[in-house]
């Protein structure tokens, strides 16, 4: 492990700051639609335990399982067979892709920064609306 990646494994708040800098610091639920399925994918980010509290007049049928966030960075590396993707797996689940590449562009030549979550904790609840 070198000296960067252990002085992050060390600081507990990095991983969460990382992941809330991405997801935002507010729960929410994240609502997808793949019309070409006929889908709608509700995934719930309830890291605070703020979703689906029961108001005065009724009570919720399901419970919103609380996701915990990151503590620490378990390895950091290349993706497999890439040099210009690496992979950041941390605890409790999350795991990230972090990608520079060359964005086509007529105007002029530029890159391009992706980031995808490519792991996410079991406990963000994903329920699938099936329609027709």
């Amino acid at each position: 492990m070198d000296e960067v990646s252990r002085a992050y494994e060390n600081d507990e708040t990095v991983p969460r700051k990382m992941i809330e800098y991405l997801i935002g610091i507010e729960d929410y639920y994240k609502i997808v639609s793949k019309d070409s399925k006929r889908l709608t994918l509700i995934h719930t980010f309830n890291m605070h335990n703020t979703l689906n509290k029961p108001s005065r007049v009724r009570v919720s049928a399901i419970t919103v399982p609380i996701v915990e966030l990151p503590t620490r960075i378990v390895a950091l590396g290349f993706k497999p067979n890439s040099d210009n993707t690496i992979e950041i797996y941390f605890d409790n689940g999350w795991q990230l892709s972090f990608r520079i590449h060359n964005a086509k562009s007529t105007v002029e030549p530029s890159l391009k920064f992706d980031v995808q979550f490519v792991g996410m904790p079991t406990s963000i609840l994903n329920i699938e609306c099936k329609w027709s």
